[in-house]
């Protein structure tokens, strides 16, 4: 007796996949076939991410799929949440915020550091790219207001760190000052880290704008020191 076969018949134009997984095959997930599937993070931001002592941050977020919050340390209200929302924390202590969107078998995260102001926060770095003006580099960049706590203001700046010790001229908040290499500097003392920032330094005697092998530093950093008036 002859064994019987299973037949497909398939109309031209008919796609048929197999989604899943069976025994002996390999499965295939819905969001490798179609992006509409795969989860999204669209959205996920702290306002603002640095923070003074006992102070709020506001956290919102938009996915495609389903959404959870977790921290670390871990802090109330975190868990699932909806695919769209927002929510209001007060960490004790510096904090990084991770959001997961699932679907479709896949998964996506995204992370959000807030960090709480303290003294032994060992201060912020900041800098930006440079470009070559005459016999200068030159680093512009600016912070928004939105990162930044209203109640936090700058003690001292530092130059660096760079790969090798210089001065560096530094404009912010209508003021100028030049820093020495590793020497901490009040000129700031009192103003907002928020708004824009201006740091220069002399090309020195074996740098070249233009050549690779005696090339200036592609970026120019400061070290901020921060404390909350409160």
């Amino acid at each position: 007796m002859a064994r019987g076969r299973a037949r497909w018949r398939i109309a031209p134009g008919w796609l048929v996949l197999l989604v899943g997984s069976t025994p002996g095959c390999a499965g295939i997930h819905a969001c490798s076939l179609f992006e509409h599937f795969c989860p999204q993070i669209q959205r996920f931001e702290a306002v603002p991410q640095r923070l003074c002592q006992g102070n709020r941050t506001l956290l919102s977020w938009k996915v495609r799929g389903n959404a959870t919050l977790s921290a670390n340390p871990p802090t109330d209200g975190i868990g699932a949440v909806g695919a769209e929302g927002s929510r209001s924390f007060r960490p004790p202590q510096t904090t990084r915020f991770t959001l997961t969107a699932e679907r479709g078998g896949e998964s996506k995260l995204a992370e959000q550091d807030v960090q709480v102001i303290s003294l032994a926060m060992g201060g912020k770095v900041i800098g930006g790219p440079t470009e070559c003006r005459g016999r200068e580099v030159v680093a512009t960049f600016e912070l928004p207001p939105s990162d930044w706590d209203d109640l936090a203001y700058v003690t001292a700046v530092v130059a660096g760190p760079l790969d090798e010790p210089r001065s560096l001229t530094v404009v912010h908040a209508g003021r100028e000052a030049k820093l020495e290499a590793e020497v901490p500097s009040t000129a700031f003392s009192g103003t907002k880290a928020s708004g824009g920032w201006e740091v220069r330094s002399p090309l020195g005697r074996r740098e070249r704008c233009g050549d690779a092998d005696a090339a200036p530093p592609t970026a120019l950093m400061l070290t901020v020191q921060l404390e909350c008036n409160q």
